[in-house]
């Protein structure tokens, strides 16, 4: 935590020194997304449900093409996991603070942490994204902390319009992690390509400030040397509704 206050207030230099100005109070968002299942890279943690909260702090310019922007994000176990978790705890929160940058690049930093008393860790991120008719991306992570390795997204995604206030959202995600990534998350015996998610969406703006939407999804491995079979969910569903101000 004071690793990420120490960012944090050195980011918050680097801005104010750049010409950085106030964040607008309609920057700022809360959601909260209910699922069957928490999976993360891949990985099942809790196929019995939960409830993820996203705050978004709002930001603020640096410079005349940048912005500074903050996160808080939680999971909350809804169900047990078969006796693993605790129903009603908040079994992660991951703090992170982002610099989009010119050229769709962004780079950032991110605190998880496990109430429940589990080691946490930290990571570095730099990406990549451009908005097309179908638009690519491209995420790297490096745990500076615990593991001390990499993690790699490379992604699409298309959005259809339904109607003026509705659009249809597809999906789709290849992940590739390094051989230690893959030991300590997965028992995993070698590095590569890790995992694949496919999912489709509804999103609809219900006002001005508030949205809802719903997603499906299917996951897997994609080697199972460096993601087991059996750590993955497969088909997943979940529902979300998000409020800005």
């Amino acid at each position: 935590m004071c690793r990420l206050g120490r960012l944090m207030g050195g980011l918050a230099l680097v801005a104010l020194g750049m010409g950085a100005v106030p964040a607008h109070a309609a920057d700022a968002a809360v959601s909260f997304y209910f699922s069957n299942t928490y999976i993360w890279r891949g990985i099942n943690l809790n196929d019995s449900g939960v409830m993820q909260m996203s705050l978004d702090a709002g930001s603020i310019s640096v410079g005349e093409s940048s912005a500074l922007s903050f996160n808080v994000w939680g999971n909350m176990d809804l169900g047990d996991f078969d006796g693993a978790l605790t129903s009603g705890d908040w079994s992660e929160i991951d703090l992170t603070a982002t610099l989009e940058l010119p050229g769709g690049f962004s780079a950032g930093y991110i605190e998880y942490l496990f109430p429940g008393g589990a080691i946490g860790t930290r990571e570095l991120f730099v990406g990549w994204s451009k908005d097309l008719a179908v638009s690519p991306s491209v995420t790297l992570y490096y745990d500076v902390d615990e593991i001390e390795d990499f993690y790699a997204t490379i992604a699409v995604g298309h959005s259809i319009a339904l109607s003026e206030k509705a659009s249809l959202d597809l999906g789709a995600l290849a992940g590739i992690a390094g051989e230690d990534f893959a030991a300590a998350y997965s028992g995993g015996t070698e590095g590569g390509f890790y995992n694949f998610d496919v999912n489709a969406g509804i999103s609809i703006a219900a006002s001005e400030t508030v949205g809802i939407s719903g997603v499906i999804g299917f996951g897997d491995t994609l080697n199972e040397d460096a993601l087991p079979d059996e750590l993955t969910q497969g088909f997943y569903g979940g529902a979300s509704i998000s409020v800005s101000f």
